[in-house]
């Protein structure tokens, strides 16, 4: 397994000395994934500069996702200079591609695509789609939270599509803190041609999947390799559509919100937990009474369960993050947030996949959890806070 660089890493860097006269290169704030900073180990794992062309070990690292993460790096202060492009990556040798096209040519399964800016103008949109045949990878959007953004032309059908034989990779396909946006048919799609070519299934988690006709489709899967967590998806036709020749899909912590469809998922093992379909023509559909548990909707169509609730108000019960302070509670887009008198807040259920003991912006979940992607906090909108709310429910804006 090794790690990709697709684009150009972040040159919001500062490099000083740590205090003991080696390397300190600190990120700027919102620069990193949180989740990926936690996976960087000292000693194991290396900060590629690629304006440099060199890499060296981490041996600490520290700060935080708004004031900016810092790694001190096994070299000599002042051998780097402040806006140097680099990321964190798990290996020492530096591959670097400009296209999704090109990274799949070189790859080799099990890879992980570190997706950083587009180009050098720090264009955070790429205009093309993840395509993996008889192979397969994963792709990581590298700035936090779903800042990079994959909307592919309509020709492209997907904006990630892992097709054919998929038995010759090893570990689950991850799709992880991305923002997608699908004007053709999916946005994502597992689509294993047939038995025994199932592969090890699909990881869909953080992300922010807008349009097309559906968000997340699987064609088929072994039981319990596929899981769809933590992630929101508005305006598709069908949120997440997991097809009769499935097996066992784990869909937990996730919103859809104004889809046609918000979750379509015929096979009778299914295992939806934790679940909001807000202002959808139908929120669940061919979802088996059994499995469907700690879940909220705004229409009728959630089977019957006493930790189940229907016909919920989206804005007096689910109360997303919105302004309160204009007619009609409609003057700005909904942040997806919830506030924390909502009704879901510690209405969940723990599940056993452990990426999701934390929400979608890294809040550790208590116990029991709350329903939906994130875990529901108090009103704020400070840009230099952890905690950042595009709206609020009483801020009045000019």
């Amino acid at each position: 397994m090794a790690d990709l660089i697709l684009g150009e890493p972040t040159n919001f860097t500062v490099m000083s000395d740590n205090g003991a006269g080696a390397q300190r290169i600190t990120f700027g704030p919102w620069e990193l994934d949180w989740e990926f900073f936690n996976a960087i180990n000292p000693i194991a794992h290396f900060i590629a500069n690629v304006t440099a062309a060199q890499a060296f070990p981490v041996i600490a690292k520290g700060g935080a996702e708004n004031l900016g993460y810092w790694f001190d790096v096994d070299t000599p202060a002042g051998t780097w200079a402040s806006g140097a492009r680099c990321t964190p990556q798990r290996q020492a040798a530096i591959t670097q591609f400009a296209t999704f096209f090109a990274a799949t040519l070189a790859m080799a399964n099990d890879d992980y695509f570190l997706v950083w800016y587009a180009d050098a103008n720090n264009r955070r949109t790429w205009s093309e789609r993840i395509l993996w045949v008889d192979e397969g990878a994963s792709a990581w959007g590298m700035l936090s939270r779903q800042q990079i953004r994959l909307i592919p032309s309509a020709d492209d059908m997907e904006c990630v599509l892992a097709g054919g034989n998929l038995n010759p990779v090893v570990n689950a396909l991850e799709v992880i803190n991305l923002s997608l946006a699908s004007a053709g048919e999916n946005a994502v799609r597992y689509a294993a041609v047939g038995a025994q070519q199932w592969g090890p299934g699909l990881i869909v988690r953080r992300c922010h999947i807008r349009g097309g006709v559906n968000g997340v489709y699987i064609d088929r899967c072994d039981p319990g390799t596929c899981v769809i967590g933590n992630c929101v998806f508005t305006g598709c036709l069908t949120g997440v559509n997991i097809q009769a020749g499935a097996g066992e899909v784990r869909v937990h912590f996730n919103a859809a919100i104004d889809c046609d469809v918000g979750f379509d998922m015929t096979p009778a093992d299914t295992e939806p937990r934790n679940l909001i379909a807000s202002e959808c023509r139908v929120g669940f559909q061919n979802v088996g009474s059994l499995n469907c548990l700690n879940c909220v909707a705004t229409d009728a169509s959630l089977p019957f369960s006493p930790t189940n609730l229907i016909m919920q108000d989206a804005r007096l019960n689910l109360q997303f993050f919105y302004d309160h302070a204009r007619p009609g509670n409609k003057a700005f887009a909904y942040d997806f947030r919830t506030h924390h008198d909502s009704v879901v807040r510690g209405l969940g259920v723990a599940v056993g996949y452990a990426p999701l003991a934390w929400d979608m912006d890294g809040v550790l979940r208590p116990a029991p959890p709350s329903i939906g992607p994130w875990e529901p906090q108090s009103t704020d909108y400070a840009p230099g806070a952890r905690m950042v709310r595009g709206c609020t429910k009483t801020a009045v804006h000019p």
